[in-house]
């Protein structure tokens, strides 16, 4: 509730909670995309992807947008043409121990690849603000990194996460080690988590992270915006389960492996703070995976 009211205040231009009566909830946007800079048959993108993202951001005006995949310099342009917004970018590593390079650029000029969080001036996350980013303790391949950006004004952190693509015992142990960061280093905060997780929603590494409210072995703490049940997080009658959602992307082999296999990009949240007033996943032009959107009250 503390960090409700906070937030509700720095929403509302009244800085701390303590200053004045608790105001009303208020509702925001908020969003999780991977831009696809790892992907090489989206080399033509460049202008092109930071322009589209742009024109949504000010279409909806988000409180925030975790972006995997990000290219460095994509960033750096979509940053000088948002004003009202600050960009957080952290580059990952390479299997072979250098920076990440994205692939949809000029081999001779790559810029460094990674994740981001695209945060709203005015909201408490500029100022007194700390912007990590975690090793999830990857031991192959790319060495998949979580970006948190926190704000002691309202006790939130919105976090970037990308997941190993192929190996579901390296992402239990990655999702793991990202629930635990939360845990331990963002106790008091309220938690929002976007990002590829390159599973699907009833997968067996997903359970520790679904709110044990689920169906299907479900033993986490959180909500994930996207659900066929709504804010409800127990199936009611006409539904079996609530581990579902829209697609979020379109590669044939996510889909040969289960019905539900291209929703692999989610935005999970607090429920005991956070209320899901509805979600979408959109289109992308310029990349394998589709912005997902949620409307929220803290």
């Amino acid at each position: 509730m503390a960090s409700a009211t906070a937030l509700a205040a720095a929403l509302l231009g009244m800085g701390s909670a303590s200053a004045s009566p608790a105001p009303s909830p208020r509702t925001f946007e908020i969003g999780t995309f991977n831009m696809a800079g790892g992907n090489k048959d989206y080399n033509d993108a460049g202008e092109k992807a930071v322009n589209a993202l742009y024109s949504s951001i000010v279409d909806r005006s988000p409180a925030f947008v975790t972006v995997q995949e990000a290219c460095e310099d994509w960033m750096e342009a979509l940053d000088e043409k948002l004003s009202s917004y600050t960009i957080v970018f952290d580059p990952v590593t390479s299997g072979s121990g250098s920076t990440a390079q994205c692939k949809n650029e000029d081999s001779s000029d790559r810029s460094p690849f990674g994740n981001a969080v695209i945060y709203r001036k005015g909201l408490g996350f500029e100022g007194n603000v700390s912007n990590v980013g975690h090793s999830l303790g990857t031991t192959s391949g790319e060495r998949r990194e979580m970006l948190c950006v926190t704000s002691d004004l309202i006790k939130s952190v919105a976090c970037s996460a990308h997941l190993s693509v192929d190996d579901a015992a390296q992402r239990e142990r990655e999702l793991r080690k990202a629930l635990k960061i939360l845990g331990d280093d963002y106790e008091n905060f309220t938690h929002f988590l976007g990002g590829d997780f390159n599973a699907t929603p009833r997968s067996e590494e997903l359970e520790q992270i679904y709110h044990r409210s689920y169906s299907r072995h479900a033993d986490g703490d959180y909500q994930e915006v996207d659900s066929p049940c709504g804010e409800s997080m127990t199936p009611p009658e006409w539904s079996f389960d609530c581990r579902v959602g829209e697609y979020t992307h379109d590669d044939w082999w996510f889909e040969e492996q289960s019905p539900f296999a291209k929703k692999i990009d989610y935005l999970f949240v607090s429920p005991d703070a956070v209320t899901v007033n509805w979600a979408d996943a959109t289109t992308a032009r310029y990349s394998d995976h589709d912005p997902l959107w949620a409307s929220v009250t803290i």
